[in-house]
C-alpha cells in the first residue's frame, strides 16, 4: 500500500520557513504585525472621521473606531508584549524551580553528591530566572532563537520521514490490499460461509 508524504512535505516546508523567520529574521515578525495593527488603525480612523461630523454623535461608529484603533495599537505592541511577558513569567517560574530544587537539595537525606548536584542546579535555575526578569528582552531574543532553531530540526526531521516514506512507495504496490496472482476456489458445499 502506497501512503502519501505530501502533508509531510507541507509540514515541513511551514516548519521550516517559520523556524527562519523566528531565529533569523525576527524583523519580518515584527513588520508584519506593524502592518497589520496600521491596517486597522487606518480602517477604524475611517470610521471615527465621519462619527464626528455626523449631526447625531455617531454612536457605535465612534465607540467601534475608538475601540478598533485601541486594538490596532495593541496588535503593533503584541511582540514586545509577548517577550517582556514570557521572559518575566519565564523568569518568575525559573526562580520558583530553582528554589524548589534548594528545597529539596536541602531536605535530601541522600549522599552528599546528589545534596551538591541539587542545591547547583538550583542555583543555576534561579541565576537563569533571575537573568530573565532583568533581562527581559535579551532572554526573549534567546528563547525566539532556540525555538526557531527547533522548528527547523522538527522540519529537518519532517523531510526525512517524507523520504522514508517515499522509500516505503517504490516497493509497494498501488493497492490496498495485493490480491493479484491469488485466486480462491468455489466451495461448492458452503462450509466457509457458516
Amino acid at each position: 500500500m502506497k501512503i502519501s508524504n505530501a502533508g509531510y512535505i507541507a509540514k515541513a516546508i511551514a516548519l521550516i520557513m517559520t523556524g527562519l523567520i523566528l531565529a533569523f529574521f525576527p524583523k519580518v515578525l515584527t513588520w508584519i504585525f506593524v502592518a497589520l495593527g496600521m491596517i486597522i488603525i487606518v480602517s477604524c480612523s475611517l470610521m471615527i472621521v465621519p462619527a464626528l461630523f455626523s449631526g447625531e454623535g455617531g454612536g457605535s461608529f465612534l465607540s467601534g473606531g475608538v475601540t478598533g484603533v485601541i486594538i490596532g495599537v495593541i496588535v503593533i505592541l503584541a511582540p514586545k508584549i509577548i517577550a517582556l511577558g514570557l521572559a518575566v513569567f519565564g523568569g518568575i517560574g525559573f526562580i520558583i524551580w530553582g528554589a524548589v530544587q534548594i528545597g529539596k537539595a536541602l531536605k535530601s537525606e541522600k549522599g552528599s553528591d546528589k545534596r551538591l548536584f541539587g542545591m547547583i542546579l538550583g542555583i543555576v535555575l534561579a541565576a537563569v530566572g533571575a537573568f530573565m526578569m532583568f533581562n527581559p528582552f535579551s532572554a526573549a531574543t534567546v528563547a525566539r532563537i532556540i525555538i526557531g532553531v527547533t522548528l527547523i530540526v522538527l522540519g529537518a526531521y519532517n523531510i526525512y520521514i517524507a523520504h522514508a516514506i517515499n522509500e516505503h512507495n517504490k516497493g509497494a504496490s498501488g493497492n490496498i490490499i495485493d490480491i493479484d496472482g491469488y485466486t480462491v476456489d468455489d466451495d461448492p458445499d458452503r462450509k466457509y460461509l457458516q
